[in-house]
């Protein structure tokens, strides 16, 4: 799974919508930054 989405570091998040990715986001973040992130893009 990881060559299929081309992880390259841990962890690695991978927002899925239908089947499609909306977003990627790589390495350890602030709460508040992950927070930003998933509201950008939900």
């Amino acid at each position: 799974m990881a060559v299929r989405y081309g992880v390259q570091g841990i962890p690695h998040f991978i927002l899925f919508k239908d089947g499609e990715i909306l977003g990627r986001m790589t390495g350890a973040a602030p709460k508040m930054r992950f927070e930003a992130f998933l509201n950008d893009h939900v």
